[in-house]
């Protein structure tokens, strides 16, 4: 075999071993995962997702919420997620299976929310007291971050729509805080596109066990 030969067995052999162990070995690690039945409460875990929080993954993605937060929470060997209390157990790919495109995140200028609606530390402060966020709270965040006392959050103040009151009120405007009310006989709406980032943000909860990730006691 001349050199060239060589050159060419070379090329090959490289080309199906990086194959074999970038695609082959990880279809055959996580592609056939399948959710599991919890045996105590008979939930499949992970949770499928609603059509709303699908829909608020997109706009998650679409907003680069990615760029500031991660959702992958690390072994205790690999970080102090844990520890901070972020999880009770390391993410892993099983996690994942709803998400056609997980927003695994690229930097953490912002705390991980994998587990965002769970009970958690403050987010703002990643200290005191775990407490649970719900829907009022986190339009609050992203209308008017600086309404949120230790909050560096930007606004997302696009996505939502100040409205002159008829009538009586919607019962759908924001409560907000002295100094950040709106005009007097006004209200501030969530669009679509909010209501469907919250209920995605509040689906995030990975506090079930799994076989290859135990929850830590």
């Amino acid at each position: 075999m001349n050199g060239y030969g060589r050159l060419f067995v070379g090329i090959l052999a490289a080309f199906v071993l990086s194959w074999v162990a970038l695609i082959l070995v990880p279809l055959n690690q996580v592609g056939n995962l399948m959710p599991l039945e919890d045996q105590v409460t008979g939930d499949m875990n992970p949770p499928a997702l609603s059509g709303l929080a699908q829909r608020g993954s997109k706009v998650y993605a679409a907003n680069g919420c990615a760029s500031c937060h991660t959702q992958q929470i690390r072994s205790e060997s690999g970080g102090a997620d844990i520890a901070r209390q972020w999880g009770t157990r390391q993410t892993v790919a099983r996690d994942y299976l709803h998400q056609s495109n997980p927003n695994l995140g690229a930097m953490r200028l912002g705390p991980d929310l994998a587990n965002l609606g769970a009970d958690r530390p403050d987010l703002n402060t990643n200290s005191g007291p775990k407490k649970k966020y719900d829907a009022a709270s986190l339009h609050q965040l992203f209308y008017a971050p600086k309404s949120v006392s230790g909050s560096s959050h930007p606004s997302y103040s696009f996505l939502y729509e100040k409205r002159e009151i008829k009538g009586i009120p919607s019962g759908m405007g924001l409560s907000l805080p002295v100094g950040f009310e709106t005009e007097e006989g006004k209200e501030v709406i969530p669009s679509e596109d909010a209501k469907a980032l919250v209920a995605y943000l509040l689906s995030l909860n990975r506090t079930y066990a799994l076989p290859e990730a135990p929850v830590k006691p």
